[in-house]
């Protein structure tokens, strides 16, 4: 017999709201005795209809804070702890350019002209029956 779900829309919003400020899924599941294990979160991802896109929405927030605290760090970093400050601040971005890559992934613009005119286009003419 299996035991019975954690699983309640109040346990929900409280997790979605400390992975919105910050905190990961491991972590939290890892410290916490209220929340389920990780493996159960996820498996309620697939299966609870709806979840998967509040988690994305709760991803997107804590997206947009560790932006914030980007600033922060670098603001107020000192010449004895830069290197601790730029690994900080590598990870955030990382985490953000993978998380909300629209907006903070790296662009990259790819240009299929030449600059000397040799590649044109091939013209194709379809000739049908008369």
């Amino acid at each position: 017999m299996a035991r019975p779900s954690k699983y309640s829309e109040k346990l929900v919003d409280k997790m979605l709201e400390e992975i919105a400020s910050g905190r990961s899924v491991i972590g939290l599941c890892r410290e916490e005795e209220w929340t389920p294990n990780a493996d159960t979160w996820y498996r309620w991802l697939y299966k609870i209809e709806g979840l998967s896109d509040r988690y994305a929405r709760a991803k997107s927030h804590q997206s947009e804070r560790e932006a914030d605290i980007i600033l922060d760090i670098a603001d107020n970093a000192t010449n004895q702890d830069y290197q601790v400050a730029r690994l900080r601040v590598d990870a955030r971005k990382w985490i953000a350019s993978k998380l909300l890559p629209n907006k903070y992934g790296e662009r990259t613009q790819i240009d299929h002209s030449s600059t000397d005119g040799s590649m044109k286009p091939t013209v194709i003419e379809l000739v049908g029956k008369k």
